[in-house]
C-alpha cells in the first residue's frame, strides 16, 4: 500500500501556511488546538522552497484562487513530481464549517486543505478541474492580462478628456479606439507620435484656433500611458491569436462561429472549458443521472455535464444555506459572464447586426418574445445568455 502524505498550503500575498497530514484525524478542531505549532509558515525565497521540497511529501493541496501568488508554489511541485490537487472554495468552506475550525484563520485553512486531500485524494471528482500549465491555462493567463489592461485604461482615457474639455476641447469626444495594431491617432498625436499628415495637419489647425488653454504635460504624459497600454494590447491579442488558432480548437470554433462569437469571447471560453472531455463521461457523451424527485413518487433526470458547464461559465447556482435559510447564488467565471453578457448585448441584442443563421435567428426571436411579453430587460438578458450556454453545450459535445 502506498503511504500517502499530504500537504495541505494556504497561499497568501508574502508566505504559505503548511499543514502535513501523515494520518487521518478524526477530531480536528481538538488537532488544531493542541498542535498548532506543527502548522507552519513558509517564506517565498530559496530557503523556503528548499524547505518546501525536503518535507517529502506526496500529494499538495490548494485552493485555485490568488493563482498569480500560488502560481510559484504549484510550478514548483509540479516540476518536482508532486501531485496537485486542487480543491473549490464551496467545498472547503463547507468542509471547514462541518468540522468547527475557525473561520478567516490562515492556519485552520492550511489543515483543513491537508485533512480533505488526505481524505480524498484518490477521488478525482472531489476536486476541481484545474491545470494551470495547460494550454488553456495559458490562453486563460492571457485573457486575464487583458482585461487587466482594459481596466486600467479606461480611467486614464476618462481622466485626459477631462483635462481636454478645457485644454483642447474640439477633440476631447475624438475617436479613442485602437485602429488596426497601433494606438488611436488622437493619443499618439497627444504624445507626440507619429500620425499620418492628413490627420495631424487637421488637429494642429484645429489646435490654432482653439478656444482652450493648450496641452498639458499631464495630458501628454497620460497619452504615452495609453499608447503604452494599446501597444500591449496588440502583443498580447497577436499570443492570443496564435494560441487559440491552434488544431486541438478547430472543432470549437466551428461552434463558435455559428454564435457570431469574437476573438476575446472564444479566448475566455477556451481558457475555461477546455478541454470539454472533463465534463463528459468515459465515452465521451454527456452525464444525465436519474434520482427520486422531491415528492418520492418518480425519478427525475439531472443534467450532471450541462449543469457543470454553466456553472464554469458563471451560469450555474450554488447552494449558500445556513440555518433555517436556504438559497442559491451565482456561481463559476465572472470574466466569462461579463464576456457573454457583452456578447449578447452586441450580437444578439440590436436586430440589425445579428448573424443571419438558425442559432442566432433562434436566440433572436426568443430574445424578441420574452421583451414582448414585457419581461424585465436584465431578466431577458440573463435567460437569452442562460439558452445560449445550454446550446453551446450540446453542439459542442456533438462535435467534439
Amino acid at each position: 500500500m502506498t503511504t500517502k502524505k499530504i500537504l495541505g498550503i494556504d497561499v497568501s500575498a508574502h508566505f504559505v501556511v503548511c499543514a502535513i497530514i501523515e494520518n487521518p484525524i478524526d477530531d480536528k478542531l481538538d488537532y488544531f488546538r493542541k498542535n498548532r505549532e506543527e502548522i507552519f509558515k513558509i517564506s517565498p525565497n530559496k530557503a523556503g522552497i528548499d524547505k518546501l521540497l525536503s518535507l517529502g511529501v506526496t500529494h499538495a493541496s490548494l485552493e485555485p484562487t490568488g493563482v498569480h501568488y500560488s502560481r510559484i508554489w504549484a510550478e514548483t511541485l509540479n516540476a518536482n513530481g508532486i501531485k496537485l490537487l486542487w480543491v473549490g472554495h464551496c467545498q472547503l468552506k463547507a468542509y471547514r464549517k462541518s468540522n468547527r475550525l475557525p473561520n478567516k484563520n490562515d492556519y485552520a485553512d492550511a489543515l483543513a486543505l491537508g485533512c480533505y486531500g488526505f481524505e480524498h485524494c484518490d477521488k478525482p471528482e472531489y476536486f476541481v478541474k484545474f491545470d494551470p500549465f495547460s494550454i488553456s491555462g495559458n490562453i486563460r493567463q492571457l485573457s486575464l492580462q487583458l482585461s487587466h489592461l482594459k481596466r486600467v485604461q479606461s480611467p486614464i482615457v476618462n481622466r485626459v478628456r477631462q483635462s481636454l474639455a478645457f485644454e483642447f476641447p474640439e477633440i476631447c469626444e475624438q475617436n479613442g479606439k485602437r485602429s488596426s495594431d497601433l494606438p488611436a491617432p488622437i493619443w499618439r498625436y497627444l504624445a507626440g507620435k507619429k500620425i499620418s499628415t492628413q490627420s495631424r495637419n487637421k488637429i494642429n489647425k484645429l489646435l490654432a484656433n482653439s478656444i482652450g488653454t493648450g496641452i498639458s504635460d499631464f495630458t501628454k504624459q497620460h497619452a504615452q500611458r495609453i499608447c503604452d497600454i494599446q501597444d500591449q494590447e496588440v502583443q498580447i491579442e497577436r499570443q492570443l491569436t496564435k494560441a487559440i488558432g491552434a488544431d486541438m480548437f478547430a472543432p470549437y470554433h466551428k461552434v463558435f462561429d455559428k454564435f457570431g462569437m469574437g476573438q476575446r469571447v472564444r479566448s475566455y471560453l477556451l481558457g475555461t472549458i477546455f478541454p470539454l472531455e472533463t465534463y463528459l463521461d468515459q465515452n465521451r457523451k454527456p452525464i444525465v443521472e436519474l434520482v427520486r424527485n422531491k415528492k418520492g413518487m418518480g425519478k427525475s433526470k439531472r443534467y450532471r455535464s450541462l449543469a457543470a458547464f454553466k456553472l464554469a461559465l458563471g451560469h450555474g447556482l450554488v447552494e449558500d444555506s445556513s440555518g433555517k435559510s436556504e438559497k442559491w447564488i451565482v456561481g463559476g467565471s465572472n470574466l466569462c459572464r461579463l464576456a457573454l453578457f457583452q456578447w449578447e448585448y452586441t450580437t444578439i441584442e440590436p436586430k440589425r447586426s445579428r448573424p443571419n443563421n438558425d442559432i442566432c435567428k433562434a436566440l433572436g426571436d426568443f430574445r424578441d418574445k420574452l421583451k414582448a411579453n414585457g419581461v424585465p430587460i436584465k431578466l431577458v438578458r440573463s435567460r437569452v445568455i442562460t439558452k445560449a450556454v445550454e446550446m453551446l453545450f450540446r453542439l459542442l459535445a456533438k462535435e467534439i
